[in-house]
């Protein structure tokens, strides 16, 4: 065990601190990219949502048809772990697959898309930034600026370009504190930290954007497309007009 408190308490703990600074350092950036995620909807546009990393991947799915959620988001499901992950490892230090994969799906210039990589400068993450800056998107990127910058610009994870997310094109930022290697905990006898932060604190992150777009929609007047869960008893029907709405739209709906 790791000190005297449980583990459990003290992974707690970091996260926490994590989530704090979050609050403390970036609501103002997070209130601009609900703004951006209010006004879209309004415009009746998608929100599209992409993860290019291989963890980073589950911030798309976590804001895709969930409980509580927008409907009108479009996931872009990048870097499936079914595929291996020696193979997608291989692929986020690739910049090539990132066009074709935008090329499938409904992207119009002026929606917002919603960029998760903690790391901040792999091949993917930066090839994503900059098609979606040519393809006249509002891009907001989740990413963790020390990290990057701790990164050497030789790494083969990286671009071609050398680039920081925070030197690519996007509208606004939101720092998320991931530390280096992701996990928080220290265990004597165990080189490596334990205990990973960066599915929680995208999550917390996302769901916040979110969740403030929504409390603005209703500020306005606007009824906002929230997701009911199906496991309720009235079985989610007020989702049936949600699918008329965007089932046609959103590619995996």
């Amino acid at each position: 065990m790791m000190g005297t408190s449980p583990v459990t308490l003290q992974y707690l703990q970091r996260l926490q601190e994590l989530m704090d600074w979050i609050a403390a350092n970036q609501l103002e950036a997070i209130e601009r990219a609900a703004a951006i995620i209010a006004e879209a909807t309004k415009e009746d546009r998608l929100v599209h949502i992409i993860g290019t990393g291989v963890h980073s991947r589950l911030a798309t799915e976590d804001g895709f048809f969930r409980a509580g959620g927008l409907a009108n988001v479009n996931p872009i499901l990048a870097l499936p772990m079914e595929s291996g992950v020696r193979y997608i490892t291989a692929q986020e230090q690739r910049a090539e697959p990132v066009a074709a994969l935008l090329d499938m799906h409904p992207l119009t210039a002026g929606d917002p898309i919603i960029v998760a990589n903690l790391y901040g400068m792999n091949a993917f993450t930066i090839e994503t930034l900059l098609q979606a800056e040519r393809r006249g998107l509002r891009t907001i990127l989740l990413t963790s600026r020390q990290c990057a910058r701790e990164i050497p610009k030789d790494h083969p994870s990286r671009h071609p370009s050398r680039m920081d997310a925070e030197e690519a094109p996007w509208e606004v930022l939101i720092d998320v504190p991931m530390p280096m290697g992701d996990a928080l905990l220290r265990f004597e006898g165990c080189p490596f930290p334990v205990g990973p932060s960066s599915c929680v604190l995208l999550s917390f992150t996302l769901h916040s954007i979110m969740s403030t777009a929504v409390a603005r929609l209703l500020e306005e007047g606007f009824d906002p497309p929230v997701i009911r869960s199906i496991n309720t008893p009235d079985f989610g029907v007020a989702n049936e007009r949600l699918w008329k709405r965007y089932g046609g739209r959103v590619k995996h709906l």
